[in-house]
């Protein structure tokens, strides 16, 4: 922009004489002057319904969004598996007297409606819905949610969110604006030198469409309309968590929080989360695993799955058949891996599995083959064993060597890199019409014109002493500037309202459908600006240097608006990155269609607008796959 209004300036100087170039100097001044206060103070499109309404319409779209994710990780059906928790007796929180009470006797919140404080002996044990009754009325509002790898801490997480918004939808209209919209956030990633509220607000932003500015998300989180659950405390760097709980200790919602045992230990020698009350989940008892396992079997079992369950039920705890079942990621592996028809008895071979590590492991090297084995009578799945665990490895590798557990699609070229410490400027499109876009669109679209035609026309001017073609570059640039931030900053003009139920009305943000929108946004921008900033440039050339010279200038330009328009996409960028990738590795070209083939297979799973790998343990052992396979 600046070397635009200098080329412009200048050239204007030593074509029309020092008066002409000081008094546009002055005008250029004046505008930019003009815009710089201007900008600020348009607002975005405001929502026209009330602050209760929006609470519901979130309300709705979180059940939406994680119903479908317990669906996907069957966490309900055929059979739930029990969520059983005790209080940690850990060195991890502070007294219970710190996190109980109400506000009358100093406590941060009274129960929610229906429901009365909790006092100790009600944090002793409980199941799922006790674990509800402690989310809603612990007076400091603070739960921590510990257990070790593969305990389900996600799991009943989200199981106490989903209670938590049927409490609130059982509630009465009265009673409804007094309860929270719970939202659930992983933690890593997030930097604690970044306010809490700012950065959740951005998460709501992010993560569901009907935050049409962070106002609202902020207001929502800053009055405690909302509870927030946190998941995974643990996977954030050692040196931050202790900020992180800082951070978090003050802020005016509710709060719960899960981490693995270990790290929680770790952190909690530097700092606690005050006023928290930390519960344990418990093992899996025998019988209940035995029952799950046998929930979608045939009646009556197979030998080899009567055998297991059997097994388990007998008094015999210490066994690596034991050990290993009372884990639910160990449990929930099994039930995928083998089918009733399988030899699933062969895990009390003591020889070939004498741990539960044993055991654990080999269900995870086996996860990905019995996802993609063909099974009768299913569709054939439309990637072969061998491609899957080439990109499932791949991906994991590289996730790993970035420490991240999350996967942005818009960042796979930065994923993939030698170098995973740079991070993307670049964010999937959405296509509003809003006043502020508008502005900012034909703000940085008539300087980027300036700046293009200006440096155009002084090297014309230069080199060829054509005063007309400087004049002519400039007027074409601030012309085509024009169609540019129009383009940019109506998105697509009427045709946003046409496609607009197909790119924004969701309740919430798959990766999915932020890839959808963003192809669809760049297409579409890439159509109107081309086309237009063609014409543009071909009208005022021709009126320069006639009709041939013209219609190059309008093709040549309007196919690099749209070359430029296109690179400046993530969709574009990360499809490059995925066919370079795909001739390389040998990995699949369309990897979002791979990925979500992947997320049916229940392999991975998505938590607002990322990917993650559907468990933890499973990335951990895929990306060390690599490693092993490259030992001697």
């Amino acid at each position: 922009m600046v070397l635009g209004i200098i080329a412009l300036i200048i050239g204007t100087t030593l074509a029309q004489g020092l008066d002409t170039g000081n008094n546009l100097a002055g005008i250029v001044g004046g505008l930019s002057g003009a815009l710089a206060p201007v900008l600020p103070l348009i607002s975005l499109s405001k929502s026209s319904s009330d602050a209760h309404d929006l609470d519901d319409r979130l309300a709705t779209a979180v059940w939406n969004e994680w119903a479908q994710a317990i669906e996907e990780r069957k966490l309900l059906h055929p059979q739930p598996l029990p969520v059983r928790w005790r209080r940690s007796q850990h060195p991890v929180a502070g007294p219970v007297s710190a996190a109980t009470g109400s506000t009358s006797t100093g406590a941060r919140f009274d129960p929610l409606p229906g429901l009365e404080s909790v006092d100790h002996t009600q944090l002793e044990e409980g199941d799922a819905t006790s674990l509800h009754t402690v989310y809603g009325g612990l007076g400091s509002g603070r739960l921590l949610l510990l257990g070790p790898a593969g305990s389900g801490k996600s799991a009943a997480a989200i199981l106490l969110l989903q209670d938590a918004l049927r409490f609130r939808y059982q509630a009465s209209v009265e009673a409804r604006e007094r309860v929270p919209v719970p939202v659930m956030f992983t933690l890593h990633g997030w930097d604690p030198t970044i306010a809490v509220i700012d950065w959740l607000a951005d998460k709501l932003v992010e993560s569901y469409p009907i935050f049409r500015n962070h106002d609202h998300a902020t207001d929502m989180l800053s009055t405690g309309r909302v509870a927030v659950l946190l998941d995974g405390l643990d996977e954030m760097p050692e040196h931050t968590r202790s900020n992180a709980l800082t951070a978090l200790a003050g802020v005016p919602f509710r709060l719960v929080i899960t981490s693995r045992i270990d790290e929680a230990l770790t952190t909690a020698e530097t700092t606690i989360l005050a006023g928290a009350v930390a519960l344990e989940l418990q093992p899996i008892p025998p019988d209940s695993a035995a029952h799950y396992l046998l929930a979608d079997r045939p009646a009556p079992p197979p030998t080899a799955w009567q055998n297991l369950a059997e097994h388990l039920t007998a008094d015999d705890s210490d066994s690596a058949v034991h050990q290993a079942l009372a884990n639910p990621l160990t449990l929930s592996l099994l039930r995928d891996v083998y089918n009733p028809a399988d030899p699933v008895d062969k895990l009390l071979d003591t020889t070939r599995f004498p741990t539960a590590t044993d055991i654990g492991n080999h269900l995870l090297d086996h996860t990905i083959d019995a996802a993609y084995t063909p099974r009768p009578g299913q569709p054939q799945p439309p990637y072969t064993i061998k491609t899957a665990r080439n990109a499932l490895v791949y991906l994991a590798t590289r996730m790993t060597a970035a420490e991240t557990h999350d996967f942005a699609w818009w960042n796979f070229p930065v994923v993939i890199s030698n170098n995973p410490i740079i991070t993307s400027p670049m964010q999937p499109q959405r296509l509003r019409l809003e006043p502020r876009r508008l502005a900012v669109g034909l703000a940085f679209g008539l300087m980027g014109g300036l700046a293009g035609g200006g440096i155009i026309g002084l090297v014309l001017l230069l080199i060829f002493g054509i005063t007309d073609g400087f004049v002519t570059g400039v007027v074409a640039g601030l012309v085509d500037g024009l169609a540019l931030g129009l383009a940019h900053g109506l998105g697509i003009g009427p045709t946003a309202e046409l496609c607009r139920s197909h790119l924004v009305d969701h309740d919430f943000r798959s990766p999915s459908i932020l890839w959808r929108q963003d192809r669809n946004s760049i297409i579409t921008l890439a159509i109107l600006i081309g086309p237009g900033t063609g014409i543009a440039t071909g009208t005022i050339t021709t009126l320069t240097f006639g009709f041939a010279i013209g219609i190059i200038f309008g093709i040549s330009y309007g196919l690099f608006s749209i070359l430029i328009t296109l690179l400046s996409s993530p969709f574009v960028i990360v499809k490059l990155s995925y066919i370079r990738l795909s001739n390389k590795n040998s990995i699949p070209r369309n990897m979002i269609r791979f990925l979500e083939d992947a997320r049916a297979r229940r392999l991975i799973r998505t938590v607002g607008p990322l990917y993650q790998f559907s468990h933890t343990a499973l990335q951990e052992r895929l990306a060390s796959e690599r490693i092993r396979s490259a030992e001697p």
